[in-house]
């Protein structure tokens, strides 16, 4: 069985007696990832820094890693250190995020990328 595998069946044994809105929780601690799923899409950017902030002390204090899941690449490329894009279901490309983002090799990314610079120039 793999170490994953093992893991998860032991949490399965665990949820009769952990509360089911808890799992998550246990889940992160075990297996030291946390899945952040477009935490930030509906804050404020006040806030949005604030939870990043949280996030990235609470990951280091624990030594645990975090996957971001989000539209917001201007937030990722300030708060991961590797990157994949998505396109699809598929992924079109991956690297570590400054290389992405200066110098994006999939037309998709570089699509991506050519609309968040409009908008940052529109404003």
């Amino acid at each position: 069985m793999l170490p994953f595998a093992k893991k998860v069946s032991h949490m399965k044994c665990l949820v009769g007696n952990v509360n089911v809105q808890r799992l998550p929780v246990h889940l992160c601690v075990i297996l030291k990832v946390l899945l952040c799923d477009e935490i930030t899409s509906a804050l404020d950017v006040i806030t949005q820094e604030k939870i990043c902030n949280l996030i990235t002390h609470l990951c280091h204090q624990h030594h645990i890693s975090a996957i971001f899941v989000s539209h917001d690449l201007p937030l990722i490329s300030n708060l991961c250190n590797r990157v994949m894009i998505m396109k699809d279901g598929k992924v079109v490309e991956e690297g570590k995020t400054k290389e992405v983002m200066q110098n994006p090799q999939h037309p998709y990314t570089k699509e991506l990328l050519r609309h968040i610079m409009k908008l940052e120039t529109a404003e």
